[in-house]
């Protein structure tokens, strides 16, 4: 939680504290969310914090206007990952750090957020924001805004027909890049030590405007787990790790295990499922988390196409 203040106030000067509040204005309020990081082999990786902004309260056309951003699609994922193993180039990812905070703010709109709390300072009302904030309806808009502006003037362009690839030519060496919101995967010619000086370069210019981690050979991607083989140049992609998350967060002692994944029973109690109307049923369902689950499901099934119809929960599936 400090390394997020301290990343957001004193690094990004993401806000500035103020001690009043413009008649007709109001302060949005926060929250801090919890999250653990997991490795490609399941074991905690870092436990992050943020201090976010309950974008939900805010008011269209005076607390923010375009919200729109734009990620690569699943498919063309797929497709570049494969292209970068057939065409034999070596690749790096990028993270950025506390990405929307580094986006440019809207200069037309003021948006005051609570202190983060358990880090108030006394004598200050408010926190004035001078860059997005996680949680704002405009964040992401923003940063990719900014984002593929600064892509530009390092002389990359755009694909047309997918936003979140770029590319750039220089001195006879093709760079490809894939963009995933604050991650960026980099494609060069494997071996190509003039190839490698360009990324370097790139990485010097590219922190220049946006504090990121170093570059590092992906393990995971997009929650996916990347194993190479150069030689053979083969690919897969696999989903184990998040699947053992996401069984370690959902099944508990309560859960109804069955032999097989679809039984004639469970398709008519699923058949039978309704809308809750009264408020007996709305507390019932109230701690179920359905639309979590699901959620979870279709990210499994789009991502790496296992068959959730079978799915067992077990770190083998794999495409």
């Amino acid at each position: 939680m400090r390394d997020d203040v301290v990343g957001k106030y004193e690094t990004n000067h993401a806000w500035e504290l103020v001690d009043s509040i413009p008649r007709g204005r109001r302060v949005t309020n926060g929250k801090w969310v919890y999250r653990v990081v997991y490795k490609s082999d399941c074991t905690v990786d870092k436990f992050k914090a943020r201090w976010v902004a309950c974008g939900y309260s805010q008011i269209e056309g005076i607390d923010y206007d375009d919200t729109f951003c734009s990620t690569i699609r699943l498919e063309s994922i797929r497709i570049f990952l494969a292209d970068m193993c057939r065409s034999g180039y070596d690749w790096l990812e990028i993270d950025v750090t506390k990405a929307f905070t580094q986006g440019d703010m809207d200069e037309s709109i003021e948006l005051y957020v609570q202190q983060p709390r358990g880090f108030e300072q006394t004598g200050y009302v408010a926190c004035r924001l001078t860059k997005p904030l996680e949680g704002t309806k405009q964040a992401g808009n923003l940063f990719m805004k900014s984002n593929a502006e600064h892509l530009k003037k390092l002389g990359f362009e755009r694909c047309d027909c997918e936003p979140n690839l770029f590319k750039r030519t220089r001195h006879g060496i093709l760079i490809k890049m894939g963009l995933y919101i604050d991650n960026l995967i980099i494609g060069f010619p494997r071996g190509d030590k003039a190839a490698r000086a360009q990324i370097d370069v790139f990485h010097k210019e590219y922190t220049a405007r946006f504090k990121c981690s170093e570059h590092v050979v992906p393990e995971l991607f997009c929650g996916m787990k990347v194993d190479r083989d150069f030689e053979a140049k083969t690919l897969k992609l696999s989903m184990g790790h998040y699947i053992k998350e996401v069984s370690k967060k959902f099944l508990n002692a309560s859960t109804k295990p069955f032999t097989t994944p679809v039984r004639t029973s469970s398709i008519d109690a699923f058949l039978k499922l309704d809308v809750a109307t009264e408020d007996e049923e709305k507390a019932a369902m109230r701690d179920k988390p359905y639309l979590s689950i699901m959620g979870c499901l279709l990210w499994i099934a789009t991502t790496a196409w296992p068959d959730t119809t079978s799915l067992t929960m077990r770190a083998s599936c794999a495409r």
